[in-house]
């Protein structure tokens, strides 16, 4: 990546994504900018051209993702329920994975070792949620 769009993508994700409270709403936030395999912010398009502003959002997802995935059990369960949290919801965890596609959170780029190991992760994390939650 070039200096130019790579502090592009620094100051993004530390201006616009860093401002969200947990790293798993960052992670939920760049999978809702994917559309069609393409990443898509009205903000950077004018900036960068779609092709580089895509590809930057998705270097910024699948960093997220990787910093997510390297996190232990623990801090991912807070983060987890911080994201929860500051969406003003108490976690279901059956209705979530039954409406949620978990894969549909992930970048396409990420390898499959990665994709297979977030979504077992993120499985076991609602269940330990469920549980908890579970009178």
């Amino acid at each position: 990546m070039n200096p130019a769009l790579r502090q592009v993508m620094e100051e993004f994700a530390h201006d616009h994504v860093g401002s969200i409270p947990a790293l798993f709403g960052r992670i939920v936030y760049l999978s809702s900018l994917l559309s069609a395999g393409s990443y898509r912010h009205a903000g950077l398009e004018p900036r960068l051209g779609s092709n580089d502003a895509s590809a930057v959002l998705s270097r910024i997802h699948c960093d997220l993702v990787i910093a997510w995935l390297q996190l232990t059990m623990k801090e991912r369960h807070d983060d987890l329920r911080r994201h929860l949290a500051s969406e003003g919801r108490e976690p279901d965890p059956r209705r979530w994975l039954q409406a949620t596609n978990i894969a549909a959170f992930l970048p396409p780029k990420l390898g499959l070792a990665d994709r297979e190991l977030f979504v077992s992760e993120l499985r076991i994390l609602f269940e330990i949620v469920r549980r908890q939650d579970s009178p």
